[in-house]
């Protein structure tokens, strides 16, 4: 049947025929689409104003818009009104369009109205089962010409939206007006039941009807009895039958079970306790209602949060406790709503915050009576609630979480001291029964509080990989969404301590794989990342893993998203870590005699005239299982080598380079074509930093208050040892300088950070220092950039610390060893282990001694033509302090540090020069207070210049350190 909308009144369709158009009209929503008909309509009327050769008869996309293009400018010149809108739904055939705009152009163009026919009306609901579906509504909005041909995502999506929005208002409406229908129908049942009950109750009492109209002689019978019977027959009574509501409440359920098999307390629908057959009786079986737990709890409150702050109670025996989970949701509302300040009570502060939630965790570590879990729910709830109520940006929220935590904790204790340790499932069971729907929520809408709830939810659970697993599956159950489940889990592997590769944790750890196989092919890059995130914990767990995960890596070399990238790195470094150590083993075991020799005897090859040929020795199967499982990790680890130098490089974004540098660095020795692209990055990001900072404008103007500012302090300008730098970059950070981890500034997938710890508690120094040194040969470098100096300064920092640390532990072993005296029988044993245990201190020692003079010896010269330098002469006079403090380095008596304070101190007194010159006079003088053995170097090289170069005792600099020097 066609659709009444597309239906052209009788008089207009007499009027269409009559103009004589180019073609019948069968299908008004299809023939009017491109614009064709209107043109001829327009033309017949004025001939003079429509070139109809302008106009297409083509249906395609193209030609309806360069014919309403044309159109549209007609009928404004002709007035006929004609909105965007309109024109858009002819195009794409929208119900009842066209007919508008021909009855306007009808109305126009004859004067004449249009008298249409009223059409019948639709019936008022439709059959629940007959409605659109939100998804048939979006697979038909899908279809329909005008989302098809939009080519804006943004606006395809915000139609879809809208169109779905619409459903939902519609649906709301309906089942507003059916549940307004109910009441109103039971209302009047009720008034009808009220009714009958009335005239029941004047049935039951006979003696109110027959005294009133029945007189004492009148013998016939009363309307009460019915026709036929005597007044003798006994009265049947229906007495109303009371049913008894049941509780579908699923947590009420498993709850009433358990206590059913534990104690004959009867549990109610929030899991309260209404019996006192346990909770009175005091012995270890003795438990402790959840009303006690929530009165201790808000004594604690009451003595660290302000009544003022805290909105009115409900009713009189309300717990603080929820006074206070109300009051932050009364906080909570007022922030998102941006709403003003309460004025019947103060704000609560972070400081109040805090104190009560560190108090809480206090008092709950001090609960030791015995709590029954299944009957502190309501206690549970409120939790849940301070969870959800807390800002995760708050400082209060941690303490929060950690308040949850130590209640988990103190529910997980009660079940074990006091109950089956069976009953574990039972309580994890039970929590996620009643907060899992709440928690859901916050998993899915709010990824900063993920951590914290995945966190609660591992105190309540068991690490037994069965339990895991079905944590895992409840989970997967209450979000029903692949996205936020991907993410969770991401969160939770790190978590688990149950993983293996064989036994009972392979099942556990085979459904983590599975799903990180799934998230690897998601178009969500987010879930991408969180997919190889936990490729990192797996591999650790069992390294076969790297025959599915490397072509999946392969294949997400080029994608664009930075944490994609960083995943790939991270999980590539732990690739190469368990990749190396196998094939090192493999190597190791194929090294050790009798293990690579043994041979098989073959069998023995006849010739043709019987003799015996000689005898074929074959390699035995062991050898030959070797061989292919080595060569399969040489294979892996190039593959996953050819990955790290594709993502890895100068290109890639600055977080991608951050982590790289952190987890790629320590590779460098076991993978040398590493080292150049390590060395390269690290060199660029100091660069950009450089640049970045000398294109502001006031950067001289800081550099000189920050050197009047020391000097005035009396601090020494190598005392930051940051020098003219800037760190946008993070690099210093990087490079060990600052203490504190790094914290990326974009959130991961799951909603954490990365926390980035320094390059040189993990990176091969020795490996980059050689690379460095082969880049000043292959460059032929003459002279050191800030970001070669502050690199050097990196490697020069290490080995001191690392040669301290040796000196420091050496001692320490010295005089235990002098101190301790083990007995007789025990002497010789013990004297051959610390005599080893010196021996490899002393080798460590000598062996960070080494690796400072082969960095002196190599970079002296460049460090001392640094010295010199107006830009980079504080990173050249740090690293030449630490030399100088180095025991064995000859550094005040090269000539090269000789002739480097010739040309420093020759130069004509100007800001920058000056500048120089007296941070070397500081380091001279330092050093002259450094022990008796620098203070005679450093006297000499002072005389020795002054009396070799006697111009130079005209700079005013020099000469005050000559006198300062020769003064007692």
């Amino acid at each position: 049947m066609a659709d009444p909308a597309n239906r052209l009144p009788r008089e207009v369709l007499r009027w269409l025929q009559g103009l004589d158009l180019s073609y019948t009209i069968k299908n008004v929503r299809r023939d009017f689409a491109n614009g064709y008909l209107f043109a001829e309509i327009c033309a017949r009327y004025f001939a003079n104003e429509v070139n109809m050769h302008n106009f297409s008869t083509g249906t395609s996309m193209t030609s309806k818009n360069d014919n309403w293009f044309l159109l549209k400018k007609l009928l404004a010149r002709l007035g006929i009104d004609c909105s965007k809108d309109l024109v858009t739904e002819i195009v794409h055939s929208k119900s009842g369009a066209a007919v508008e705009l021909v009855e306007r152009l009808f109305t126009h163009l004859t004067e004449r109205k249009v008298h249409r026919v009223a059409q019948p009306q639709k019936p008022l609901r439709v059959p629940a089962f007959a409605r659109d579906t939100a998804s048939n509504l979006i697979k038909r909005r899908l279809k329909e010409p005008d989302l098809i041909h939009l080519q804006d995502e943004l606006a395809r999506e915000h139609s879809l939206i809208k169109t779905l929005s619409d459903h939902n208002s519609r649906s709301l409406e309906e089942r507003r007006a059916h549940r307004d229908a109910m009441e109103a129908s039971l209302y009047s049942e009720s008034k009808t039941d009220s009714k009958t009950s009335a005239f029941s109750a004047s049935l039951d009492k006979p003696s109110s009807l027959a005294a009133s109209k029945q007189s004492p002689g009148r013998m016939h019978q009363s309307i009460s009895s019915p026709v036929g019977s005597s007044s003798s027959q006994k009265r049947v009574e229906v007495k109303m039958v009371q049913v008894k509501q049941i509780n579908t409440n699923l947590s009420a359920l498993r709850a009433r079970q358990l206590a059913g098999r534990a104690s004959p307390i009867e549990v109610g629908a929030f899991g309260s306790g209404r019996g006192s057959a346990r909770s009175n009786g005091g012995g270890p079986g003795a438990s402790l209602p959840h009303e006690c737990v929530l009165t201790s709890l808000s004594q604690v409150l009451a003595d660290c949060i302000p009544a003022a702050s805290l909105v009115a109670p409900i009713r009189e025996d309300e717990p603080l406790l929820q006074t206070f989970v109300r009051t932050l949701a009364d906080d909570a509302a007022r922030t998102q709503t941006k709403a003003p300040p309460p004025a019947s009570r103060e704000t609560l502060t972070d400081a109040d915050l805090l104190g009560a939630f560190g108090a809480l965790s206090e008092r709950l570590d001090a609960i030791d009576l015995p709590v029954d879990p299944r009957k502190s729910w309501r206690a549970t709830q409120l939790f849940v609630s301070m969870l959800e109520y807390v800002d995760e940006a708050n400082d209060a929220f941690l303490a929060c979480t950690e308040a949850f935590v130590r209640y988990a904790h103190m529910m997980v204790r009660q079940v074990d001291l006091h109950q089956d340790p069976s009953d574990r499932r039972a309580l994890l069971d039970a929590f996620l029964d009643t907060a899992l729907s709440r928690m859901t929520e916050m998993l899915k809408s709010a990824p900063r509080k993920r951590h914290a709830c995945l966190t609660v939810i591992d105190a309540f659970a068991e690490h037994e990989p069965s339990t895991r697993r079905w944590l895992i599956k409840r989970l997967h159950e209450g979000l029903n969404d692949l996205g936020p489940f991907l993410q969770c889990l991401t969160i939770l592997i790190f978590m688990e301590q149950s993983l293996s590769a064989s036994g009972p944790g392979m099942a556990l750890l085979d459904l983590y794989a599975y799903y990180a196989l799934i998230g690897l092919s998601h178009a969500t890059p987010s879930l991408r990342a969180a997919s190889l995130a936990m490729f990192a914990v797996i591999l650790q767990h069992d390294p076969s893993t790297a025959d599915r995960l490397l072509p999946r890596m392969a294949q997400l070399v080029h994608d664009d998203w930075w944490e994609v990238q960083c995943q790939i790195l991270i999980v590539s470094s732990k690739l190469l870590d368990s990749l190396v150590l196998a094939l090192d083993d493999i190597l190791a075991a194929a090294s050790r005699p009798g293990s690579g020799a043994e041979t098989v005897e073959g069998t023995v090859a006849f010739d043709a005239d019987g003799g015996a040929d000689t005898e074929t020795v074959r390699p035995s199967t062991a050898e030959q299982m070797e061989e292919s499982t080595a060569d399969i990790l040489q294979d892996q680890l190039d593959a996953t080598v050819e990955i790290v130098c594709s993502v890895f490089s100068t290109q890639a974004t600055l977080n991608v380079r951050k982590v790289g540098l952190v987890y790629l660095a320590r590779h460098v020795q076991t993978h040398p074509h590493l080292a150049r692209t390590v060395l390269e990055v690290l060199l660029d990001m100091s660069r950009n930093a450089i640049q970045q900072k000398q294109q502001q404008q006031q950067l001289l103007q800081q550099q000189q208050q920050q050197r009047q500012q020391q000097r005035s302090d009396g601090g020494l300008p190598w005392s930051s040892g940051s020098g003219s730098g800037a760190d946008k970059d993070g690099l210093l950070h990087l490079l060990g300088h600052v203490p504190e981890a790094e914290e990326l500034p974009l959130p991961s997938a799951s909603g954490g950070r990365y926390h980035l710890p320094p390059i040189v508690s993990s990176w091969d120094a020795r490996g980059l220092a050689q690379e460095l040194a082969r880049l000043v040969q292959e460059t032929e470098l003459e002279n050191f950039e800030y970001w070669h100096l502050e690199i050097l300064n990196a490697l020069v920092q290490d080995a001191h610390r690392a040669l301290d640390i040796s000196r420091s532990s050496a001692s320490i072993s010295g005089t235990a060893s002098a101190t301790f005296r083990p007995a007789a029988s025990e002497e010789k044993v013990r004297d051959e282990v610390e005599d080893d245990e010196l021996e490899s201190k002393h080798s460590s020692t000598e062996g960070d001694a080494s690796f400072q003079r082969e960095l002196f010896v190599q970079f002296k010269d460049l460090v001392f033509i640094a010295l010199c330098d107006p830009v980079n002469y504080s990173l050249a006079i740090f690293i030449t302090r630490t030399w100088a403090l180095s025991s064995g380095l000859e550094v005040l008596e090269t000539r090269s540090f000789s002739g480097a304070l010739r040309l420093l101190f020759s130069q004509p007194p100007r800001e920058h020069t000056w500048n120089g010159q007296q941070a070397m006079a500081d380091l001279l003088l330092d050093l002259h207070t450094s022990g008796p053995r620098l203070a005679e170097l450093v006297s000499s090289t002072v005389t020795a210049l002054c009396t070799n170069y006697p111009e130079l005792l005209e700079n005013d600099i020099l000469c005050d350190v000559e006198q300062r020097l020769e003064a007692p």
